[in-house]
C-alpha cells in the first residue's frame, strides 16, 4: 500500500544532515541498494549487507517475503537487479550452496551471495549491533531513521522518526511509496541498518517495517545448522542416522548452546550396561545430550548443561535444559530449572530429568542386565512442559536397546 506522505529526498530533506553521514548515504545509494526485477514487470527495493557470525562475514541480499519468495527461488536460479538507476543488470545466481532463510511472518527473505565474483559496483553495508540487545524495542523508539528505496521506479531516500516498536515491528514516519518494499531501514546516527521496510498506509499516520534481529538470529542459526550438518556433527552415532532428525536436534540445540564439535562419551553397546559405566564416561563432563533409542524404535532424550555427578539425591538448577521426541519431532522445555535434573549414586540411576525423590519423571536404570526408562507422568508435566508422556514416548516403562552420551561443545 502507497502512504499518504509526499516522498523526499536527500537535497530537499529539511533537517541539517552531516557531511560525513550524507557522503555515507550517498554511495549506500550507488552500491549497497538495489532494484529486484520480478517476472511479469514488477519490482521491489532489496539491499546487500554483513552479517557477522563468528569471526567472518557473511555477505547476503535481504528484501520482503512478498517480494521474492519460495515459489520465486524454487522456479528460478537467478535474480536480476540494477544498481544506483542503471540499466545494466547484474545477476545474482541461485543454488544449493546458498543458504536462503525465508519467513512469511516477518516479511522477509535473506540470500547469502556465495562465489560473488568481485565487484566494485556492490558493496555491503554493516547491521547495527545495538540491533541484539534485550532491549532494542526501547533503544530505537524516537531514533531518527531513513530508508533508501525505489518508490515509483526513482532511487531517493527519505528522512523520519521511529515512532514505536513492538516485538518485530517497526511503526516509522519515513516516506514509501510503490517500490519501497524490501528498503532498509538505517539509524540516522550511524548510517547502519536496524530493519527492513514492508508496507506503507494510507489509513494510519505511520508506516510499517520489520526489526531485524529475530530474522537474522534465525538466519545465523539456520546457517549454522546446514554447516554442521555438512559435517556430520552425530557421525559417530547408531541412533541419530538421518539428516532430518539431526537437523531437528541441532535446530534445538542452537537456541541453548553454541556448537562446535561434539564427543562421543558413552553407549551402552560399547561401554556397559551399568550406572557406573555410565557415571564413568559421562561424569563432569559439563554439556551432554542424552540419546535413547527404544525396543519400539522410539528416539527420545535430553540436554542438560549441568554436570552429571555421583551426588546422591542432588537436583542441578539448569534454566537451559530439555526433554525431547525425535520420533514426534517435538521440544519439552524446563518449567521449573531447579528440578531439571537429579544425581544419584553408581548404584541408581544413570541420568535422571525432571525428577524427585519419589522416582518420578524421566530417568534410566539396570535391571537383569538391561536398560529400562521409565517415563513417570506424576511430576515429569510439572517440571517440563509435557501436557501428556506420551508425546515424550508412548509407553510408561521401556526398554532401551541403545543409549547414546554426547559432550556439547
Amino acid at each position: 500500500m502507497e502512504d499518504s506522505t509526499k516522498e523526499k529526498n536527500i537535497i530537499n530533506y529539511p533537517i541539517p544532515v552531516s557531511e560525513e553521514s550524507t557522503i555515507q548515504i550517498l554511495k549506500q545509494m550507488q552500491k549497497s541498494i538495489c532494484k529486484i526485477y520480478i517476472k511479469g514487470g514488477g519490482y521491489g527495493t532489496g539491499f546487500f549487507c554483513n552479517i557477522p557470525n563468528n569471526n567472518n562475514n557473511i555477505p547476503v541480499l535481504i528484501t520482503n517475503y512478498h517480494v521474492i519468495n519460495e515459489n520465486y527461488i524454487k522456479n528460478n536460479k537467478k535474480i536480476i537487479i540494477t544498481l544506483n538507476n542503471d540499466k545494466k543488470e547484474e545477476i545474482i545466481m541461485l543454488n544449493e550452496g546458498n543458504h536462503i532463510y525465508t519467513n512469511e511472518k516477518y516479511d522477509t527473505i535473506i540470500i547469502e551471495i556465495k562465489n560473488l565474483k568481485k565487484n566494485d559496483n556492490i558493496e555491503f553495508m554493516d547491521l547495527d549491533e545495538k540491533l541484539f540487545l534485550n532491549n532494542a524495542q526501547n533503544i530505537y523508539e524516537k531514533t531518527s531513521a531513513y530508508i533508501i528505496q525505489y518508490p515509483n521506479n526513482k532511487l531517493s531516500v527519505s528522512y523520519g522518526i521511529i515512532n514505536n516498536l513492538d516485538e518485530f515491528n517497526i511503526f516509522h514516519l519515513c516516506s514509501t511509496d510503490k517500490g519501497s518494499s524490501g528498503s532498509p531501514i538505517l539509524n540516522l546516527l550511524n548510517n547502519k541498518i536496524i530493519g527492513i521496510h514492508k508496507e506503507g498506509s494510507i489509513n494510519f499516520n505511520y508506516n510499517k517495517g520489520t526489526l531485524l534481529k529475530i530474522p537474522i538470529n534465525e538466519f545465523i542459526r539456520e546457517h549454522k545448522v546446514k554447516s554442521l550438518l555438512g559435517r556430520n556433527y552425530f557421525k559417530n552415532s547408531n541412533i541419530i542416522t538421518n539428516k532430518e532428525d539431526s537437523e531437528f536436534i541441532l535446530t534445538s540445540l542452537l537456541k541453548k548452546i553454541d556448537l562446535n564439535s561434539s564427543e562421543l562419551l558413552y553407549t551402552v553397546t560399547k561401554d556397559g550396561k551399568t550406572c557406573k559405566d555410565f557415571k564413568e564416561k559421562c561424569n563432569f563432563k559439563g554439556a551432554t545430550l542424552l540419546v535413547v533409542k527404544t525396543k519400539n524404535n522410539e528416539i527420545l532424550g535430553g540436554f542438560t548443561k549441568c554436570n552429571w555427578t555421583n551426588e546422591n539425591m542432588k537436583h542441578s538448577k539448569d534454566e537451559d535444559a530439555f526433554l525431547y521426541s525425535i520420533t514426534n519431532k517435538k521440544i519439552f522445555e524446563v518449567l521449573k530449572p531447579e528440578k531439571a535434573i537429579i544425581n544419584y549414586n553408581e548404584g541408581y540411576a544413570f541420568a535422571s530429568f525432571g525428577n524427585t525423590n519419589d522416582w518420578d519423571g524421566l530417568y534410566f536404570g539396570n535391571q537383569n542386565d538391561s536398560i529400562y526408562g521409565f517415563n513417570n507422568p506424576k511430576k515429569l508435566t510439572d517440571i517440563f512442559n509435557i501436557l501428556d508422556p506420551k508425546e515424550l514416548c508412548g509407553e510408561k516403562y521401556f526398554e532401551v536397546i541403545e543409549m547414546e552420551v554426547y559432550k556439547i561443545k
